[in-house]
């Protein structure tokens, strides 16, 4: 089942005024290290560009996972 998009209210430009856009939220599982950093930096250029997006956030966190 999809969830409905969010609402996100951002300051866009200078005169204060929002923008609504659509949130889509990506969870990525993936070894620590450099290599894995620049491959996310990577995806993160490409969706900018891609998209005209300015800005992507970019939670990272420790996990202990198990199946």
């Amino acid at each position: 089942m999809m969830a409905a998009p969010l609402f996100t209210a951002l300051d866009a430009d200078k005169d204060g005024s929002l923008t609504r856009e659509n949130s889509y939220v990506l969870n990525l599982v993936h070894p620590e290290g450099e290599a894995a950093d620049k491959a996310i930096q990577a995806i993160v250029a490409e969706y900018k560009s891609r998209f005209q997006q300015e800005a992507v956030l970019r939670v990272k966190s420790s996990a202990c996972i198990s199946f």
